[in-house]
This record gives C-alpha cells, structure tokens and sequence, in this order.
C-alpha cells in the first residue's frame, strides 16, 4: 500500500536500508541450506524463532539441524531459489513473503526434483539487526504429484484470497510443534 503521507528522503533510505539487510537475512537462509553450513542458515533466525516446515514445525535451529541431515543424506546438490519477495516494515517489526523454488538432484538416481511455494516471515530488529523471529513455509507444488500430496499432508496450505497465512498480521507458527517431545 502506498504510504499516506510522503516519506522523508532520510525515511526514504532508511527503508531502502532495512529491506537490503532483510533480503540479506533470506538470502542467507537459502545459503547456508545450499553449502551445508548450518552456521549460516542458523544466523537467518533469532535464537527462539519458530519455523513450520513441511515435515517439521519447531525451534528454527533444531529444523535447520533437522534438514541438515535430510539434505545430505538424500541430495547431491539444492538450490534454493528466491524470486518474488514483498517486505512491509512497521518499526522494528517486518513481514516478508517470498516466491521461492527448490532444486535437488538425489544422490541415488540424480534425478531432478523441483518444488514450488513460499517463504513467509516474520522478522525483528534488535540492536540494530534484522533476523527472522517466525517463518512458515507454503509449498504450493512439486513437479512429482506424490511429493504435493506429502507436502500438503506434512505441512502448511496456502489459499488464493485473504485467509492465506501470507495476510496474518503478526504471523505466527500455529500448527501443532513435532520438535517437542511429550515427557
């Protein structure tokens, strides 16, 4: 939406400045995923952020630990692909959706498998850094119909008008966590 009143020049480049670090910040994530360097990916998240996952919904770093050990197991190369990407920034708060592919060659049969959603997030500004504080990943489709179906089966469902997850203000992970476990 536009903004009701013009913003300053100073406005004007500190927005500009926000949402370069926070492409920085998603960038990062699909970064550390494609080298394998957890270290990386973990420094897209705030320490207690939320990530729901297809297969997995918890503390963001336990499901960077958690696809660590399923990427390499199963995959020769990814790549993870970020296209789209619509930032709003209120303060220290922003919300951030991003058009995203993934690319993976199996290590058994390279065969190609390609997946298609969104990344939508929740970051905060603390101490002058942007990191993602919730993050839910729509995976809208698969090239193989079998992987849409576990995909929608495991994991968040988007929707064509405003009761997709992209629109909730603030977003937060609501599904029901699979990194705790009952004692």
């Amino acid at each position: 939406m536009p903004h009701a009143v013009e913003p300053s020049l100073e406005e004007k480049v500190q927005i500009l400045w926000d949402e370069r670090q926070i492409t920085d910040v998603l960038h990062r994530y699909s970064r550390g995923f494609d080298r394998c360097d957890m270290e990386i990916a973990k420094s897209a998240y705030w320490p207690e952020a939320l990530d729901d996952h297809p297969g997995f919904c918890g503390n963001a770093h336990a499901m960077c630990d958690h696809f660590d050990a399923y990427h390499r197991d199963l995959w020769v190369s990814t790549q993870h692909h970020i296209a789209n990407t619509r930032i709003e920034i209120d303060g220290d708060s922003a919300h951030a959706e991003s058009y995203c592919f993934l690319a993976a060659k199996k290590k058994e049969t390279l065969e190609l498998v390609v997946v298609g959603g969104r990344y939508v997030r929740r970051l905060e500004r603390r101490d002058g850094e942007w990191r993602i504080a919730a993050a839910v990943l729509v995976a809208d489709w698969s090239l193989d119909p079998e992987t849409t179906l576990e995909m929608i089966a495991t994991g968040a469902t988007g929707s064509r008008d405003r009761d997709d997850v992209s629109y909730a203000r603030p977003l937060e992970v609501t599904r029901e966590r699979t990194d705790v476990v009952a004692s």
